[in-house]
């Protein structure tokens, strides 16, 4: 109950105005593919002849006229990523939301633009009333289409015997087995166990290990490899005299003292980084800033001078907001390790936000099974995998898990997240820290300043507003851009406002993930394509990884059923 509580608190405050906005244009990658698969079901059942008259002569020739000259796939890169060519795309919409909702005229953006409301469709003029009245009939009678292109289901080349003799077979799907260490002629050499397997290689070829190094080599060697750093004069000299009185005393007390040192974690800690992708930035065509990713980096350098435990380790990054925690600084912990999610690289700039979820979705399942599991799945993400035993229907059943995950990594309203500019049409929020804990660069607001902005973001609503009502009058065009730029001005002041409480003090935010309300499975889509789905596939994990069938509960995600797969031989790194 105490992660409830915290956990719906946890996304940055907006104004009203704000959070509809953003509330408006957020729309989920499972939801949008269920109603695509729904629709391709009903579409079975024939439309009634009214129907289909209605669509073919009313709203179809102005479709074609009218739209497809932009919105269709024979216009190349669409304009805000939107097709009006097929009722997949249609119901999938572009970089704002779905372009039309059926039965919801104020949800269809297609409806918004071409009445003149946010958009102006087409430019620079208005369609004629009859033509309004026809879209607004054929969209609350529940948008019949029958442009709908039935999809079979996708039939996997890989079978469930060649799944069984990958797991009896292949060495990377069999359990360890401890072996004795072999047998050696100079037993006395060996201190440990993997002396005696060292030894037996020099010996098969009629070697002789080389003799011990000089303390002054040895010492260098620890410090380098444990913090990095090369000791200094003195302590050099402090080690050839240990080494004088107890060569195995002197490595073991200075090797412990380097592992309690701060550089500890920063010297192994880059290593983990670099395996997990780490970047303060998105990358891609557009690059921009992650600024709270120092959090996670923190983090990792905080666990390994903590020597915690790698199980631990990966249950938190993977999961950790599901954990149970006993105090808000264990939870705000958990919250910054599954930044590990969040951080990878990122097309800001796609314009179809159901294709930027899909990409999103696949880099975490692409990171997560190389990082813990030593393969990559996502090759199966269009096409059964070429060289392991995983069909493309095992890629959507961990599809299904990330795809009911929310990532956070920026705030599009904050000057201190993701920018949010003219190039950047996907962003996000970020996740609310419950403990004070802000960026040392954040700055704190006066009284005065605080009531400023929001003095400000009052005159801003009330402009939209105003500029919502005589959108039909004067320039379309003109009128368009004023309200671009009074929502732009609108997110930026409330970001700024979000990022501090009553107060003006700075509050604490992380990037990170949640989970999505109530779980969903997801189809296959054929060839990897948002707008071709084919059978629903159940949440699950790679059959050739799991000895049995995994269950996942109808309420939860099944991200938190991942932490199992660590018991597989192939999570060890």
């Amino acid at each position: 109950m105490r992660q409830i509580c915290v956990r719906f608190s946890l996304v940055g405050n907006k104004t009203r105005a704000g959070h509809t906005i953003a509330m408006k244009l957020l729309s989920t990658f499972a939801g949008v593919v269920c109603v695509l698969t729904a629709s391709a079901t009903l579409a079975e059942e024939s439309l009634s002849t009214e129907e289909v008259q209605f669509f073919e002569t009313k709203i179809r020739p102005v479709l074609v006229r009218e739209c497809y000259g932009c919105h269709s796939s024979k216009a190349g890169n669409v304009r805000g990523g939107l097709r009006l060519d097929t009722k997949e795309r249609m119901l999938l919409g572009g970089a704002t939301g779905p372009a039309i909702v059926p039965g919801d005229l104020e949800e269809s953006w297609l409806y918004n633009a071409m009445t003149h409301q946010d958009f102006v469709m087409p430019p620079k003029r208005k369609l004629p009333q009859a033509v309004l009245d026809d879209f607004k009939v054929w969209i609350e009678m529940g948008a019949p289409d029958p442009r709908v292109l039935l999809q079979k289901d996708v039939q996997a080349a890989i079978t469930a015997d060649d799944i069984e003799k990958a797991k009896s077979e292949f060495w990377a799907y069999q359990q360890p087995k401890r072996t004795s260490a072999p047998a050696v002629k100079n037993d006395a050499w060996c201190q440990n166990e993997i002396d005696y397997h060292i030894l037996s290689g020099l010996e098969a070829v009629d070697l002789t290990p080389a003799e011990d190094a000089e303390p002054k080599a040895v010492v260098r060697r620890l410090y380098f490899d444990l913090i990095g750093l090369p000791p200094t004069p003195d302590e050099v000299i402090a080690f050839a005299n240990a080494w004088s009185q107890g060569k195995e005393y002197a490595v073991r007390d200075l090797a412990n003292k380097l592992l309690a040192r701060e550089q500890f974690g920063e010297r192994w800690g880059r290593h983990w980084l670099d395996v997990v992708r780490y970047a303060e930035s998105t990358g891609r065509s557009v690059n921009m800033t992650f600024p709270h990713a120092w959090r996670y980096r923190d983090y990792v350098i905080d666990s390994f001078n903590a020597d915690k435990p790698f199980d631990h380790f990966v249950q938190e990054q993977l999961a950790g907001d599901l954990l149970p925690v006993e105090t808000d600084e264990e939870w705000s912990e958990h919250l910054i390790a599954t930044t590990f999610l969040a951080i990878g690289s990122k097309n800001v700039n796609e314009q179809n936000r159901i294709q930027f979820r899909a990409d999103l979705i696949d880099e975490q399942i692409d990171t997560t099974t190389r990082v813990f599991l030593g393969t990559s799945v996502a090759c199966a993400r269009c096409h059964d995998h070429k060289f392991d035993a995983i069909p493309q229907s095992d890629y959507y059943a961990l599809a299904g898990i990330f795809g009911n995950t929310e990532t956070y990594f920026g705030n599009a309203q904050s000057s201190y997240g993701t920018f949010s500019g003219a190039q950047t049409k996907q962003n996000s929020n970020l996740l609310r820290l419950p403990v004070h804990d802000p960026s040392p660069f954040d700055k704190s607001l006066s009284k005065e300043e605080v009531e400023g902005l929001r003095s400000e973001l009052e005159e801003k609503v009330s402009s939209l507003s105003s500029l919502r009502r005589t959108s039909g009058q004067g320039n379309p065009a003109t009128a368009q851009q004023q309200r671009i730029r009074a929502l732009n001005e609108l997110e930026q002041l409330s970001g700024r406002l979000g990022n501090v409480d009553e107060n003006g003090n700075p509050r604490s935010f992380t990037m990170g993930v949640q989970e999505r309300g109530t779980p969903k499975d997801i189809p296959i889509l054929v060839r990897g394509e948002i707008d071709q789905p084919a059978q629903i596939i159940s949440r699950g994990f790679p059959q050739v990884l799991c000895d049995e069938p995994v269950s996942i509960s109808a309420d939860r995600s099944g991200r938190l059923f991942l932490l199992s797969l660590q018991k597989h031989p192939k999570t060890s790194i």
